[in-house]
């Protein structure tokens, strides 16, 4: 016979097996998670020099990273795992490679050829509240009490869309660029350029659905890509040392109060938003510090 404390204590127990039910699915999850993570880790550290991998199934490209890249390598692993979600018969997905250019060396982190336009995407691993507008050379990371500069990303994939019209001869409103932070970022940006979040990479990829490249074709351009990628422990260190070697002329330059972008003079100016440090060639030359 029921009574009011043998329903309690069927309510009781319903709770605790969906407690239980939903803290085992959480662990698998985690697991699964952790699992492809630390493959990804392995694939990536521990190939030989020169491996690269192709699936026809997954269309994944994978070339060996060096050991200097595994620091940020968990954002890298999430932005590839959205990636892995999409369509295997409407993407091609080509990751981490990188191309000669007439400066050196350029390296990109995700190609996603398709029938609806080359996405061309630059990531970012940082915390933190993020600053900067379209034109801005530098951005700005705000984490706790402290601020870090970094290179305007919107520019570094425009520089990245430009090598890939060169290799490919290809109109640019065939690419798109996304620039990619982690969801542990928030964004406080002014661009034109898609600058997103990872959870905000899927929808944003699928959402572009009016077809501008034949089925033939985006098989010709992934097999360019792969044949004109350069990717390799020698040429990733040389890519390094390049980017530190422009890093510290741009460097000496602004310290000489000569702008980097083009040799004018740099100059106190002032705007609605303060006081700052920019080209005496304004409005032409729009660099400031």
């Amino acid at each position: 016979m029921f009574t009011l404390s043998n329903i309690y204590l069927a309510i009781i127990y319903f709770f605790i097996s969906i407690s239980i039910c939903l803290f085992l699915f959480l662990i698998f999850y985690v697991l699964k998670i952790g699992v492809k993570f630390f493959k990804f880790i392995f694939d990536t550290i521990f190939k030989q020099a020169n491996s690269k991998t192709y699936s026809n199934k997954k269309k994944i490209y994978v070339p060996r990273l060096s050991k200097a890249e595994i620091k940020g390598q968990y954002g890298e692993f999430m932005v590839l795992n959205t990636l892995t979600q999409l369509p295997n018969d409407n993407y091609r997905i080509i990751n981490n490679v990188m191309f000669r250019t007439e400066k050196g060396t350029t390296q990109i982190d995700h190609i996603i050829v398709s029938f609806y336009g080359i996405f061309v995407i630059e990531t970012k691993n940082y915390k933190g509240l993020i600053t900067g507008q379209e034109f801005d050379d530098k951005w700005t990371q705000h984490f706790y009490k402290h601020k870090t500069q970094f290179y305007n990303p919107t520019k570094q994939n425009y520089g990245h869309i430009k090598t890939l019209e060169k290799i490919l001869e290809l109109p640019n409103s065939l690419f798109i660029s996304l620039v990619v932070f982690s969801d542990q970022a928030k964004l406080n940006v002014h661009t034109n350029t898609s600058v997103i979040s990872v959870r905000e990479l899927l929808p944003t990829i699928l959402s572009y659905q009016v077809h501008k490249i034949a089925p033939l074709d985006v098989e010709r351009i992934t097999t360019s890509i792969l044949n004109a990628n350069i990717m390799s422990n020698e040429t990733n260190h040389e890519h390094i040392s390049n980017v530190q070697r422009n890093l510290y002329e741009q460097n000496q330059k602004i310290q000489n109060n000569i702008c980097p972008r083009c040799g004018g003079q740099l100059v106190p100016r002032s705007s609605k938003y303060g006081k700052f440090v920019g080209c005496s060639n304004f409005p032409k030359c729009r660099y400031k510090t």
